[in-house]
């Protein structure tokens, strides 16, 4: 996935809600998420919940954090780069 579709995909998730979309766009920005979250900020520090909410904030609607912390999704996620 390009950068700039990474960007509308991440942008358009916080702005909507229909969870259809929500739900493939979740799986379909998981490879730069896990990298996002694991990463480090602007000053070398752990990400905060709070940026990384900022950044994905469909992350914690119903379904998302069981989804996206499923074994077999994260281990499709180190496996398979998709951005």
């Amino acid at each position: 996935m390009s950068d700039e579709e990474l960007h509308r995909k991440t942008e358009w998730m916080k702005h909507n809600i229909e969870p259809e979309t929500c739900r493939q766009y979740m799986l379909e920005t998981a490879s730069a998420r896990y990298t996002f979250i694991r990463g480090k900020d602007e000053d070398g520090e752990k990400r905060s919940v709070n940026s990384i909410l900022e950044q994905y904030p469909r992350l914690l609607d119903h379904g998302n954090v069981s989804f996206c912390n499923d074994p077999l999704m994260i281990e499709d996620v180190r496996t398979t780069k998709s951005y």
